[in-house]
C-alpha cells in the first residue's frame, strides 16, 4: 500500500471517529440548534467518505497496476503491455483496439489528483485499464484520435 492510499485511508477515519463524536455530543446537549450539528455532521460524514473512497478506488488502481509493465510508443503509435508474472507481450494499436473511453479527473486533492483512467475496448471485445498513473489520457488521444468514443470528467473514476 503506497503513502498516498494510507494517508487518505487514516485522514479519512480520523474525520469519521471525529464526526461519531460530534455527533454524540450533539445529541447529548439537547440546548444546542440541532439543525446547524447535523449540517456540521453531515459534512464532516461527506469529507470522510471522499477521503476513505478516495484511498480505496487508489488502492484499486494499485492492484490493477503492480503487475503491469507498460509502455507508450509516440513513434509506432502503439502501447506495450507486458505481465510481470506471466510474461505476456500485448500490443495495443489501432488494428487492435475496438474503442477508447477517456476518464479524467478533475479533483486537485494531493491525495487523488491522478484518478483518471482509459478503458480500452479490443477487437475481441476484452477489456483493458490503464490508468493516469502509468500513461495520462492525453498521450493516449494524441496516438489514437479516431478511436476514442467517450471522454468523461468526474472526481474520481473507478474501474469499471
Amino acid at each position: 500500500m503506497s503513502f498516498k492510499n494510507l494517508s487518505g485511508l487514516i485522514v479519512g477515519l480520523i474525520i469519521l471517529i471525529f464526526s461519531i463524536f460530534l455527533t454524540s455530543k450533539i445529541f447529548d446537549n439537547t440546548q444546542a440548534n440541532i439543525l446547524v450539528g447535523m449540517l456540521t455532521i453531515s459534512m464532516f460524514y461527506f469529507i470522510s467518505y471522499l477521503f476513505i473512497a478516495t484511498a480505496l478506488c487508489r488502492l484499486e488502481y494499485d492492484v490493477v497496476e503492480k503487475n503491469r509493465y507498460i509502455t507508450l510508443n509516440k513513434n509506432m503509435k502503439n502501447i506495450t503491455v507486458i505481465d510481470r508474472k506471466t510474461k505476456n507481450k500485448e500490443t495495443l494499436n489501432h488494428e487492435s483496439i475496438k474503442n477508447i473511453e477517456l476518464y479524467y479527473s478533475w479533483n486537485t486533492n494531493p491525495f487523488s489528483s491522478d484518478l483518471g483512467s482509459t478503458k480500452f475496448t479490443m477487437t475481441n471485445e476484452r477489456i483493458i485499464y490503464i490508468t493516469q498513473d502509468i500513461v495520462h489520457q492525453s498521450e493516449i488521444q494524441n496516438i489514437f484520435k479516431n478511436k476514442v468514443i467517450k471522454e468523461k470528467s468526474k472526481f474520481m473514476n473507478r474501474l469499471q
